[in-house]
């Protein structure tokens, strides 16, 4: 096994697109109406995503809070206080939330992501083993196999990306609902709450099938030996 596949991922950088605050009219809108504290928060959930690579680039909801105070320096903040500047990235559907199982424990979590990031990322990290791939001494059937692997992971990160799509069109007609009607039971908005839950019951088993894939992948990576990282 090559040391570039011994080694665990990790970016060199991450950078924003150039103009991104003028095309993300999502943000653009929270950053005029909330002011510019929330573009800080917003590049710092960037950049701490790149190091998760193990948890399909996202962050836990204590890993959020733990970043932003820390990165920021708001040492004297709450971890309520902090999610409160978190919480508007969440409301304006920039920030996602998705339930993924855990790799290991297969235990589900909700963990956040901004979506275009991790679709970045995850081009980036494919490109990267790619790299390591190729000059290895694997043979031909194995890279052709590896890299049909990874068709099947690109498709099933499609059909989260989808899911992802649905999932906030479902969340701001909920929210339009609740605004129109303030006893906050209307039959309407119960219909969206279930179809919020039905996609992200699809999406962990989208992310179930990712880490199945993933796991053949790394036999291939690491010769079939998989205690090595």
């Amino acid at each position: 096994m090559t040391d570039n596949l011994a080694r665990r991922y990790k970016p060199e950088f991450t950078q924003l697109p150039f103009g991104f605050v003028n095309t993300h009219s999502g943000l653009q809108k929270l950053i005029r109406t909330t002011g510019p504290n929330v573009l800080a928060v917003y590049i710092v959930i960037q950049d701490k995503m790149a190091g998760r690579s193990d948890d399909n680039f996202t962050l836990s909801r204590n890993e959020l809070i733990d970043d932003i105070r820390e990165t920021l320096h708001l040492h004297d903040l709450s971890d309520d206080e902090v999610f409160a500047l978190i919480k508007p990235l969440i409301e304006a559907n920039i920030l996602d939330e998705r339930v993924i199982p855990d790799r290991y424990t297969d235990t589900e979590e909700c963990r956040y992501c901004i979506a275009p990031v991790c679709e970045a990322l995850e081009d980036a990290r494919d490109a990267w083993i790619t790299k390591c791939i190729n000059p290895t001494k694997s043979s031909k059937e194995e890279k052709a196999a590896f890299k049909e692997l990874q068709a099947k992971v690109n498709a099933c990160r499609k059909e989260i990306r989808n899911l992802v799509a649905t999932k906030k069109r479902h969340n701001i007609l909920m929210k339009q609902e609740h605004d129109l009607r303030d006893e906050g039971n209307s039959q309407i908005a119960e219909v969206h709450r279930l179809a919020i839950e039905d996609c992200d019951k699809q999406m962990a088993s989208w992310y179930r099938k990712i880490h199945t894939i993933e796991s053949e992948m790394d036999n291939i990576k690491t010769g079939g030996d998989d205690t090595n990282e």
